[in-house]
C-alpha cells in the first residue's frame, strides 16, 4: 500500500510539474471551460502534422492508445487514478501539438517515453486520435490556434 501511495504521489507531482510551466507557443489565463479563451493566448506556430481528420490515422491512433495508454489514462482517455484526462475535458488541449508529441516521445512526469516503442507516425496518430475525442468547441478553438486545416 505504501508503494502505491509513493508511486501515485510521484506521478501526481510529475503531472503538476509538467503543467505548471507555460509553453513558448502560448499562454493561458484561467481554466479551460467550453474551449480556450483565444484573447489570452499569444500567436502560435501552426502545426506541421497532417491528416487530423484522416479516419485511417485516427483508427491507428485508437489502436495504439488502447494498447499502450488506456491502462493509465482510461479506456476513453477520461483520466484515471491520478493520470490526466486526454479527451479534451482537462488541460491537455491547452498545449501545442509539438509539446504533446514531445510528451509522448520523451515521457516525463511519471509517463514513460515512447520514442523507442512507437515511430513518429504512430506517435502522431495517437495525438490525432485524442484530438478526435475532444468536444467540438475545444477542437475548433485548438484548430484555429494551431493552424490545423485538415
Amino acid at each position: 500500500m505504501k508503494k502505491l501511495v509513493v508511486i501515485t504521489s510521484v506521478l501526481l507531482l510529475g503531472f503538476v510539474a509538467l503543467n505548471a510551466h507555460g509553453s513558448d507557443e502560448h499562454t493561458q489565463k484561467g481554466a479551460m471551460k467550453n474551449g480556450m479563451k483565444m484573447s489570452h493566448m499569444k500567436k502560435a506556430t501552426p502545426t506541421k502534422i497532417k491528416g487530423w481528420s484522416s479516419k485511417s490515422k485516427i483508427a491507428q491512433g485508437k489502436k495504439i492508445f488502447t494498447k499502450n495508454c488506456a491502462i493509465c489514462h482510461g479506456k476513453n482517455a477520461q483520466g484515471r487514478g491520478g493520470f490526466p484526462a486526454l479527451n479534451g475535458t482537462g488541460h491537455v488541449a491547452h498545449h501545442a501539438p509539438s509539446k504533446l508529441l514531445a510528451q509522448i516521445t520523451h515521457g516525463g512526469g511519471g509517463m514513460p517515453p515512447f520514442k523507442g516503442k512507437l515511430n513518429k507516425a504512430e506517435r502522431e496518430s495517437v495525438l490525432l486520435y485524442l484530438h478526435s475525442l475532444w468536444p467540438k468547441k475545444v477542437k475548433d478553438n485548438y484548430d484555429k490556434m494551431f493552424g490545423i486545416k485538415d
